[in-house]
């Protein structure tokens, strides 16, 4: 968790970033593009 608080600083991002929304980021424009979950 500090190795996402330390990378978002760096990016310049300073509200909270949690690993749920990084995973929810990857993951949600695969399935909309009709990508099988099993894939993911």
């Amino acid at each position: 968790m500090k190795l996402i608080s330390m990378a978002t600083i760096r990016a310049g991002i300073y509200k909270k970033v949690i690993p749920h929304m990084l995973r929810y980021s990857f993951a949600t424009p695969l399935i909309e593009d009709g990508i099988d979950i099993r894939y993911i």
